[in-house]
């Protein structure tokens, strides 16, 4: 079973961090490290993650703020897994997200990058499921497909 690295950059997300990180340690897929890149937070997301009792947890604090890119290359820098995943610090996974994908690489050796569909929560309510379409040949080919009607 492979080890994932899952990157999760984070600035002043003290309300969603937690959760965020919690949606990770959660799968069942477990080997698996999280590498939380704080890119200079200056609201309590230390203390938050510091209160996190998992030895998978590795938590870097940059001392200037560079941005979601820079602290995700940050992370793959100090990754140690064979495959890295990134999670956003106000987002959720669903349990089995690394199961499943770890499950697909496993059957398709011929790929390096697999990705997954996903709910968008909209500002103004409503729940988006992208792509809207689980059509195959979309599903394995193009990262981001873009269509106009």
């Amino acid at each position: 079973m492979d080890k994932v690295s899952v990157i999760i950059p984070t600035y002043n997300r003290e309300q969603t961090i937690l959760r965020a990180v919690q949606s990770v340690l959660n799968q069942t897929y477990s080997n698996l490290e999280v590498l939380i890149i704080d890119d200079g937070s200056m609201d309590g997301t230390a203390d938050i993650v510091n209160g996190i009792a998992d030895d998978r947890v590795k938590y870097v604090i940059l001392e200037q703020n560079g941005g979601p890119s820079r602290a995700r290359n940050i992370g793959v820098e100090l990754a140690e897994g064979k495959w890295i995943a990134f999670q956003d610090s106000d987002d959720c996974w669903h349990n089995d997200k690394l199961a499943v994908q770890m499950t697909y690489a496993k059957e398709h050796p011929e790929y390096s990058l697999i990705y997954c569909m996903y709910n968008a929560n909209m500002c103004y309510g409503a729940q988006v499921l992208v792509p809207s379409e689980p059509w195959p040949e979309i599903m394995e080919g193009a990262m981001l497909v873009a269509w106009l009607e």
